[in-house]
C-alpha cells in the first residue's frame, strides 16, 4: 500500500467521523437554531457516501470520486439552505434521513456506469461543481451580512482544495490538497462543537435564571405566608386583648396599660376616668338586654369619638368603663370627661346617661389599684349628685 493510497484512506476515515459527529450534534441538540440544525443535517450527504465506500458496496468508484460526489452533493445541500430552499420549518431528522437514502441511490446507482459517466469530467471541468455553490454560498453570506465563522472557512477550505487539483502535475498538490480537506473538517467540526457547548451554556444560563426565578417566586411567597401569619397572629392576640361585644380593651389590658404609663413615668401627669351608665339596671329590666347591649356599644362608639388616637378605652365590667389619658392633668381631664357627657346626653334608642369620676397620677395614686379606687370613689360622687356629671372625690 502505497504512501497516497494511506493518506486518502486516512482523510477517509477522518471525514466519516467528522461527518458522524457532527450528525449526532444535530440530532441531540433539538434547541439549536434551525439552520444550524438543517446545516448539521446535511452532512447525512458525505457520511452516507463515506460508509458506502467503507463497505465496498461502490467498487466502481474511485475514492477521488467518492470524495468528488459526497461534497459537491455536501454543497449543493448547503446553497439550498442558504437560498431558503430548505426553510427553517423543514424536520431536521426528515430531512437526514431524506438526504441519506438519496445520497446512497444516486451513489449505488452511478456505481453500476462510473466509468461512462465520469469519463468525461476531468478536474477542471469538476472544479466548477465546487465554485458555483461555493460562489453562490459566499454571495449569500455577504449579502445577508452574515459573518465569516468557522463555518464558512471550513467551506471555503474544502472548495480551496479542488481548486489546487489545477496544479495537479505539481508533486505537492495531492498532499495541499488533503491538508486543506483536514483543516475545513475541522474546522466544520469546531463549528458545530461550539455550537453545541454555547447551547449547553445558554440552556444552562436558562435553567439556573428559571431556577432563580422560581426560588424568588418560593420566597416571595413564604415571606408572605409568613407576614400573613404574623399579621393573623397579631390580630389574634389584639383580638384576645379586646371586649367582644364594644370593642374595648378588657379589663387585663387596661390595667396593663395603666401599669405601663406609671413604669415610663417621665415626670408628667396622666388621668384616668372611670365612668358607667346611669341606671343601667333599669334599661335591661325596661327595654331588654339587647337595648342594654346597644347602649354599652353606643358608649364605647361615642367615648372612641371623643378621646385621642393615643388615649385608651378599656371596660371594666359590665356597664364600667375606663378610658386612660397620658399626659392629661386634672384640668385638662375634666374638659375630656365635659364632652364625654354633652355627647351622651344626645343619644337616643336608646337614651341613657353616665357617671364619670377621676384620678390623676401620681397625686391621687402610684398604683393601677390605688388610681383606680380614686376614680371610683370620684365615680360614685357623681352617683349622688344625681349622676350625669363628673367628679373628683376632693377637688369638684
Amino acid at each position: 500500500m502505497d504512501y497516497y493510497h494511506t493518506a486518502n484512506r486516512f482523510l477517509w476515515l477522518y471525514s466519516l467521523s467528522v461527518s458522524f459527529s457532527i450528525l449526532i450534534m444535530a440530532i441531540n441538540f433539538p434547541y439549536q437554531h434551525k439552520r444550524e440544525r438543517l446545516l448539521g443535517a446535511i452532512f447525512a450527504i458525505p457520511f452516507s457516501g463515506y460508509l458506502l465506500s467503507g463497505l465496498l458496496l461502490t467498487p466502481g468508484l474511485q475514492i477521488d470520486q467518492i470524495y468528488w460526489l459526497a461534497e459537491f452533493l455536501m454543497l449543493i445541500g448547503v446553497m439550498m439552505v442558504y437560498l431558503d430552499l430548505l426553510s427553517e420549518k423543514t424536520n431536521p431528522i426528515a430531512l437526514m434521513v431524506t438526504a441519506a437514502v438519496m445520497t446512497g441511490i444516486l451513489f449505488l446507482s452511478i456505481n453500476k456506469f462510473a466509468t461512462e459517466f465520469l469519463r468525461w469530467i476531468n478536474y477542471r471541468t469538476a472544479l466548477w461543481f465546487f465554485w458555483i455553490p461555493g460562489f453562490v454560498i459566499f454571495a449569500k453570506i455577504r449579502q445577508s451580512k452574515d459573518a465569516f465563522y468557522q463555518f464558512h472557512y471550513g467551506l471555503l477550505m474544502i472548495v480551496l482544495a479542488y481548486t489546487v487539483q489545477f496544479f495537479r502535475g505539481s508533486l505537492y498538490v495531492p498532499e495541499v490538497s488533503m491538508i486543506l480537506k483536514i483543516v475545513g473538517y475541522s474546522l466544520l467540526l469546531i463549528h458545530f462543537s461550539g455550537t453545541m457547548e454555547k447551547e449547553i451554556k445558554m440552556l444552562q444560563r436558562s435553567a439556573d435564571n428559571y431556577q432563580r426565578r422560581l426560588q424568588k417566586t418560593a420566597d416571595n411567597a413564604a415571606k408572605r405566608k409568613e407576614n400573613e401569619l404574623i399579621r393573623s397572629h397579631q390580630a389574634v392576640l389584639e383580638n384576645a386583648k379586646k371586649d367582644g361585644l364594644t370593642g374595648a380593651f378588657n379589663r387585663i389590658s387596661i390595667m396593663d396599660f395603666i401599669d405601663e404609663q406609671i413604669k415610663q413615668n417621665d415626670g408628667t401627669s396622666f388621668s384616668v376616668l372611670m365612668f358607667d351608665i346611669d341606671k343601667f339596671k333599669r334599661i335591661n329590666d325596661n327595654l331588654g338586654h339587647v337595648k342594654g347591649d346597644i347602649a354599652l356599644k353606643t358608649l364605647a362608639s361615642i367615648t372612641q369619638g371623643v378621646i385621642r388616637e393615643y388615649d385608651y378605652l378599656g371596660r371594666y365590667g359590665g356597664d364600667e368603663f375606663i378610658v386612660l389619658l397620658p399626659k392629661l392633668n386634672l384640668a385638662e381631664s375634666r374638659l375630656v370627661a365635659e364632652r364625654l357627657l354633652e355627647k351622651i346626653r344626645k343619644t337616643k334608642e336608646p337614651h341613657f346617661t353616665i357617671s364619670i369620676g377621676i384620678a390623676v397620677f401620681p397625686e391621687d395614686g402610684e398604683t393601677v389599684l390605688e388610681l383606680i379606687q380614686i376614680a371610683d370613689k370620684g365615680l360614685y360622687k357623681s352617683k349622688e349628685k344625681g349622676g350625669n356629671d363628673v367628679s373628683h372625690h376632693e377637688v369638684f
